[in-house]
């Protein structure tokens, strides 16, 4: 997912996010909820986030993907065929069928806002409007996560 980040950053309060533009102004946001590598993986819990967009229509459209436990994640298939050391091939493209991404999930902002639940060790993509609601060369995004 990360690949589908814009090449402009933008700036944001959040440690848990990257936020980006992309060449046909629409944003590309990364949010996160991921456990350290130090803690017990039992030690993360699910997190709501409150992402509050600026420099965008309030209602813009969003398209929302995923990975985590359940979602573009081959560990369960991989545990279930009892963790083989050497996959054959066929386990190999079992394990990439589990990791293949769903649709995205399709929202709009309200009033500039979107909440998020994400569960623990979850990654979400999010992509933010087509066009920019400032007109002519250049336009400011801003974004806030808050937790």
């Amino acid at each position: 997912l990360l690949h589908e980040l814009g090449t402009e950053r933008i700036a944001n309060s959040s440690h848990d996010a990257i936020v980006t533009r992309l060449p046909d102004g629409s944003l590309a946001i990364a949010v996160w909820n991921l456990a350290s590598v130090d803690a017990p993986p039992d030690s993360i819990k699910a997190h709501h986030v409150t992402l509050h967009l600026s420099g965008i229509a309030a209602n813009a459209s969003v398209s929302v993907q995923q990975v985590d436990e359940d979602h573009g994640n081959p560990m369960k298939s991989y545990i279930a065929m009892r963790s083989p050391r050497y996959p054959t091939r066929v386990q190999v493209q079992q394990m990439n069928a589990a990791s293949a991404l769903p649709e995205p999930e399709h929202f709009t902002l309200r009033d500039g806002n979107l909440n998020l639940d994400l569960k623990p060790n979850e990654l979400v993509l999010l992509h933010v409007g087509g066009e920019t609601s400032t007109r002519g060369g250049s336009s400011s995004h801003r974004s806030d996560a808050h937790e």
